[in-house]
């Protein structure tokens, strides 16, 4: 089992007053911890006994379960992480989200290998010559008719381009972590939690366009940072699209300064289409 010898890295209990920004990540009537958020926590995890050492990324993270919660619920999570384990020069470091039901039942939300270094990395971009057609829906849309997310995530400033094969667009910065948490983990993120969700939202406006249906996000082979800190005036998201049917899509994701110069790359980002998720993505308040 994935939970041998892991140890609680750190416990919250989830609920709408501390972490306002769960109100803007809203699904079938009920608040949706982002898996951007669950990364920036368990990256969190990772780094907490390894000091001096920098966050480089993670392997194989998947989503077994979503967390939900209503209007006023109180959901406990714990962070796990396992030992860092050196390997190729990096430490590799297991790390699951677990939470715990009102009957008391441990439930297993999000697992990955998280991978440390003593140094960043340089990375090369390796998305190029994506097609840019206009996407079809306009960016006073976007948000209005097929995202659900709320205002602390309209991340997506403009769809600069969409063809089959992939989605360019320019995205904002998250703000401080005060203004989404009461009392925040750090005073700064470790990765970029509004960059990273747009790179979502962007698969799903190119599920919209290409499927006529929403997606989410299941599964991400691999995730590589190659900055300190994600740039405060955000930057631009670089999607292409290298398998899918009517139910699947895959991905590489590349996240990029306003130079252009790479910060993070995700591979093997993998979502899951389905048209059911329109009904849902519509009921974006709290159910009362």
């Amino acid at each position: 089992s994935p939970e041998v010898a892991l140890h609680v890295a750190f416990e919250r209990t989830l609920n709408l007053p501390d972490y306002p920004f769960l109100a803007s990540h809203i699904i079938n009537g009920r608040a949706v911890l982002p898996m951007a958020m669950s990364i920036e926590w368990m990256a969190h995890a990772a780094l907490h006994n390894n000091p001096g050492l920098l966050l480089y990324g993670f392997n194989d993270l998947r989503i077994l379960k979503g967390i939900t919660l209503q209007s006023n619920e109180r959901y406990p999570v714990q962070v796990l992480v396992g030992e860092a384990v050196k390997h190729d020069g990096l430490f590799r470091v297991p790390v699951a989200m677990r939470g715990v039901t009102p009957t008391g039942q441990d439930v297993l939300h999000v697992r990955a290998d998280f991978l440390l270094s003593a140094k960043f990395q340089q990375g090369q971009r390796e998305i190029k010559g994506l097609a840019t057609e206009m996407y079809p829906y306009q960016n006073g849309d976007l948000y209005r008719k097929y995202l659900f997310h709320g205002p602390d995530f309209h991340g997506i400033e403009r769809v600069e381009g969409y063809s089959v094969n992939g989605i360019v667009a320019k995205v904002k910065a998250a703000p401080h972590p005060s203004s989404w948490i009461k009392q925040p983990l750090r005073t700064y993120w470790l990765t970029d939690p509004l960059m990273i969700d747009s790179g979502f939202q962007l698969l799903i406006l190119w599920s919209f366009a290409q499927h006529q249906a929403g997606s989410l996000p299941a599964y991400i082979g691999q995730y590589r940072q190659f900055a300190s800190k994600f740039p405060p005036q955000g930057g631009r998201i670089a999607a292409k699209i290298t398998k899918s049917d009517q139910r699947h899509a895959r991905a590489i994701i590349e996240f990029l300064a306003p130079d252009g110069k790479l910060l993070a790359r995700m591979e093997e980002y993998e979502c899951t289409i389905d048209s059911s998720l329109n009904q849902a993505f519509r009921k974006n308040t709290l159910e009362r």
